[in-house]
């Protein structure tokens, strides 16, 4: 199977047996993408938002 890297479009292979939630890198640009399925049952990409510490600032 194949995705496209949401931020530089660069095609990224995702192996068959990927199970949701898996974690994939972009070869391209480096960006972590979290492997998805939606309603249809296709595997989508989306980029993984990280939380960081608010320091009051």
């Amino acid at each position: 199977m194949k995705g496209k890297c949401p931020d530089c479009s660069a095609e990224i292979e995702i192996a068959d047996d990927s199970i949701e939630g898996e974690i994939v890198v972009c070869p391209d640009c480096g960006l972590e993408l979290e492997v998805k399925k939606n309603a249809t049952g296709k595997i989508e990409l989306r980029q993984i938002t990280i939380e960081r510490e608010d320091w009051g600032e």
